[in-house]
This record gives C-alpha cells, structure tokens and sequence, in this order.
C-alpha cells in the first residue's frame, strides 16, 4: 500500500497486471476506461473529455458554460482514440450544443462515467471519479482543447465570485458562502490557471472577489497566499484600481489577522488612496474601518476612534445599515479598552439594534458577542449569556470561525466569574485552537480575551491551568460548542475572577513619598492591578506618558518592577495612609 499510494499522482499507468488471456478492457483500467469512452456517442465523448477541467464536481449551468465556449472556439477535428486492441480510432468528433448538454450529462451518468448527488437544495450535482478525470484529461490534451476548456471555466467562476460578492452580506449570505464552499476546488483551480498562464487582471479580480470568503470561513493562510500572489510586485500594478483596491482591502485585512501591522497598514493606505482616488466613499470607508482595526491591534486606540468615526459618517450617508452597525460595534470595543464602559455599551447594544434591521447575520453576530462581553465587565452575566447563545447559532449557521471561537473564549469569560476556571481553561484551549487552525494570531475580542486568560490562569495557577487548557485544545469544535452551551452561571456571580475596575484614588497624597501628585496616582493604580492602557484610561492620558510615570515611580523608589513598587510602598506605608487600609 505505501508504494500503491506514492504513486497515485497518476492512477492510470499502475493498474496493468490484468489476465494475459482477457481482452484489454480487463487487463488495465485504462482498457476498462477506454472501452466505455469508446461506446460513446461523439457529442458525449466531446463533453465527457471537457468535463475533466471541473475539480470537485459540477452544477449542469457550469457545465453548458464550458461545453459552449470550447464549442464555440474550437472547430470540429478528428482525433486519434484510445479504444481496445490498438484500433484506438474515434469517429468525427462533433461538438455538443446547450440543448444536448443536459441529456449527455444524463447518458454519461447513465454509464457510470459521471457520479450524481443531491444539494440540500435538491440541485443535482456531477462528479468524475479521478481515475476517468485522469483520461478524459488526456482525451482533452488531444484534441487540443484543454486551454480553450480551462479559460472557460476559469472565467465561469470568476463569474461567479464576482457575482456573488453583493450578497455575502445580508439575510441569504449563508447559502451563498455555502455555494462558494462547495466550489472551492474549482474557484482554487481557476485561480491556479490564470496565474499560470499569466492572466494578471483576472487574478486580481477572482482573488479580490473571494477576499470576504476567506475571512469569514477562516481560511487566513490561504486567502493571504493567493491573494499575495495575484498582487505580487511587478505584475499587478497594470490591472485596474478597482479590482486592485478590492485586492488589497482582503489583502491587508487578513495579513493584521496574523498580526503583521505594518505590511497591513501599509496595504491598507494603498487601497484608501485608490479608493479616494476613485472617488468611491464606500472603499474609502470600508479601508478606514479596517485602517482602524489595525490602529487598534497596535493599541493606538484614540487614532481607532477618529478613524473608525470618519467610517461611520460615510457609512451613515450612504445609509449602509450592516456596515454602520459593525462600526458600531468597533467603536464600543475601543470605548471597551479605554474603561469607558457606559459608552461601551450604548454602543455595542446599538450596534446590535441596526444589526437585526440590516438582516446581516455575521454583524449581528459580532454585535452580541460584544455586547455580551460588555455585560460581563458589568456583571450583568445573564443576557450575556442569552447573547452569547444567539450569536454562537448565528455564526454556526454561516459557519464563521472567527465568531465561533470568540463566543467559545465569551462562555470562557462566563465560566470565570461564575467559579468554574477549570470549565473556563478548556474553552480557552479550545478557543485558541481554533484560531491557531484558522492562521490568525489573535482573537475578535482580543483584550476581553486576555483579561479572561490572566484572571483564569491567577485562579487555578499555572500547572492545574495548563491541564485544563491542554484538555480544551484537543476538543473538536462541536464538543467545545456543547460545552459552551452548556455553561448555566449563578445568578449573582463571583466576582473573584472579575479583573479589578479602575478606580482612581485621591489626588491628595503622603508628602512623605517623594511623588508628584500624577505619580501617586499611578502608584495606586498599579496597587489595584491596573495595566497600563487601564490606567491611562483612568487618567485620560495616553499609555506612553503613563509608561513614563511608571519608570518615574520605580527610579524614585529604588525598585525594578511594579511589584516590587506596590511592596515597597506598602512596606512604608504610603498605601495606609491613604486608604486608611493595606
């Protein structure tokens, strides 16, 4: 078998120790092969050997698409066969026409030679098994129409991504990223071929076109790749901005997933300066919305919130509802990190409203897993819960990875403050194992996440959480959905596993510490286990100056850590003083 299956890269040539005394048909697949094809009608043997270009199977309007065009192209030849006992000679071998399509479809199913199967929908759908595919290619290379057939199908699905692009947001979008699933073998084969034959334009638009699809079915690496290769350097500077921008949009929107800022960021400003240039206020929208993602990942969340608020005005002008309630939702994560917690969730539950009107199940899903985690940083854990429930059966209904692990790390976040960290480590594991297999570097709701990560892991120390994590990481996604849904906190919560809120202490402070007043009030911060982006949130200053009131404390007080600051100043007294408690 190990030696059958390092050579099944072709299957015809290993099959050919049959009886000496049979005829060739039983001897070798390729004579079983060849006497079928030779039994056949010429319009069925001309289809049959175009038929081989489709990779995955075939819907019948795909396949009239390529029979017509090589009919179209091609004039009627007579070409050598493959039949038994070395006659291997075929008939004239005409072309089939629309009409004749779908009953040669029907007679090649009819011989075994096509595979037939049911959608969900009911739409029949045709396969070749790959050892037919195998000589009907070479049937195709024969008559000289392989090029004419691959051009043809290529530009079907090409076709077909563009076509479909509208109507990946909306109420039917599920259905149409399930078409582009089922396709996916031919959309990666017609991707293949015209960057083989060097068909820039059509590259840049097929990979432009699949940008949201990747994204949304979480296939990061491979959407980068292709996309990178469509628009590699000295080959796609002549294809038109348009379908350039669109490129580089998916392009610096999936290169931040891996968190490569820069190359992102500066994909990003590319494709807004084509847009601008172009006058298009929806491009230019859409690049400042994901301009401002990056801006966020690097924890520049004031920059976030101009850019994202110049998106939103556009948005609202154009009267976009699903992108307004995703910038919506944006915005309340950056009111999220800076502490603003109110404003986080006006926001985040407007979002939510303006995602049901918009009929988007994707924004709307990401709408309630952030106001769910909003909910929890309050304490209202119930309807983050209900919340977390929807958006999980909505984003299992598109099958978004992305929002499916990130309402598995939001059941995580539950779990945490209800007591149960062991429960909360396995949804963590199974949460970055997800996004692992997705190629992406970070989670949706990163700093809800992280928070969640550093309050479980403080709970059930580093040994007992890596256990349990460990446990997490080997669950499938439908055992780790269970799981989640599964999770059924307490009324009142603990809040044991709450990170401590920001509370800024008084700006009197013990003459006797040698702070100024803003020092002394980081000092406390810090004491009460507040990051820097906390504390600059606290302060309305930004993490950088905090950074240097840290440095400034740890030089006053003779240390070289925060820890060790907080310490000492308990040690002295100066934390009595003012809270009148350790």
């Amino acid at each position: 078998p190990p030696a059958l299956l390092a050579r099944l890269g072709r299957r015809l040539p290993l099959l050919v120790a049959g009886p000496r005394d049979q005829p060739d048909r039983l001897r070798t697949m390729r004579g079983a092969v060849a006497w079928s094809h030779d039994l056949l009608a010429p319009d069925e043997r001309a289809l049959f050997r175009r038929l081989a270009v489709f990779a995955g199977g075939f819907a019948l309007d795909a396949a009239d698409a390529v029979a017509v065009a090589v009919d179209v192209d091609a004039p009627s030849s007579v070409g050598e066969g493959a039949g038994e006992g070395g006659a291997n000679r075929l008939a004239s071998q005409s072309s089939p026409s629309v009409t004749s399509v779908l009953l040669d479809v029907a007679s090649l199913a009819d011989k075994s030679l096509l595979q037939v199967e049911r959608l969900p929908n009911g739409e029949p759908r045709f396969a070749m098994l790959e050892t037919i595919r195998e000589f009907a290619l070479e049937q195709l290379e024969e008559a000289d129409e392989a090029e004419t057939a691959r051009d043809a199908h290529a530009a079907y699905f090409l076709a077909l991504a563009e076509r479909t692009v509208p109507m990946l947001r909306g109420p039917e979008q599920g259905q149409h990223l399930d078409r582009l699933d089922i396709e996916l073998d031919n959309l990666r084969a017609a991707s293949d071929w015209v960057a083989l034959t060097g068909q820039l334009e059509q590259g840049v638009r097929l990979a432009g076109s699949l940008g949201q699809f990747w994204s949304i079915r979480g296939r990061v690496m491979e959407g980068r790749r292709r996309l990178e290769r469509a628009l590699a350097p000295g080959l796609a500077e002549a294809v038109p901005s348009p379908a350039r921008a669109q490129a580089l949009l998916w392009l610096g929107r999936l290169t931040a997933y891996q968190t490569d800022y820069d190359l992102a960021e500066s994909q990003l400003e590319d494709a807004l300066a084509m847009w601008r240039g172009l006058d298009d206020r929806t491009g230019i929208a859409r690049a400042l919305t994901y301009l401002g993602g990056v801006t966020e990942f690097r924890g520049d969340d004031q920059r976030a919130w101009v850019q994202y608020n110049e998106a939103l005005r556009l948005f609202t002008e154009q009267g976009n509802k699903w992108s307004i309630a995703q910038t919506l939702e944006n915005l309340g994560d950056t009111a999220f990190r800076r502490g603003d917690l109110d404003r986080s969730a006006a926001l985040m539950e407007e979002a939510v409203r303006v995602g049901r009107e918009a009929g988007d199940t994707l924004t709307l899903a990401v709408a309630l897993t952030g106001a769910a985690e909003v909910a929890i940083e309050r304490g209202t854990i119930q309807p983050a819960v209900e919340w977390l429930r929807e958006a999980l059966r909505l984003a299992q209904s598109i099958s978004c990875q992305e929002v499916i692990i990130d309402t598995l790390v939001g059941f995580a976040r539950v779990s945490a403050v209800s007591g149960q960290a062991a429960a909360a480590a396995r949804l963590i594991g199974a949460g970055e194992a997800g996004r692992d297999a997705m190629g992406a570097a970070r989670m949706l709701h990163h700093e809800q996440h992280r928070r969640t990560v550093d309050a479980v892991r403080d709970a059930l120390g580093v040994e007992a959480y890596m256990a349990a994590w460990t446990a997490g990481q080997e669950l499938s996604t439908e055992q780790a959905i269970d799981e989640a849904l599964a999770v059924d906190p307490p009324t009142i919560p603990s809040p044991s596993l709450s990170p401590p809120a920001v509370v800024v202490p008084p700006v009197a402070h013990p003459s006797n510490t040698g702070l100024s007043a803003r020092e002394w009030e980081v000092l406390c911060l810090m004491a009460a286990g507040n990051s820097n982006q906390r504390i600059a949130a606290a302060l309305g200053v930004g993490v950088g100056t905090v950074k240097t009131h840290v440095s400034n404390v740890l030089g006053k007080l003779g240390v070289d850590s925060r820890a060790a600051a907080v310490a000492m100043a308990h040690q002295r007294g100066f934390l009595r003083t003012a809270a009148g408690t350790t």
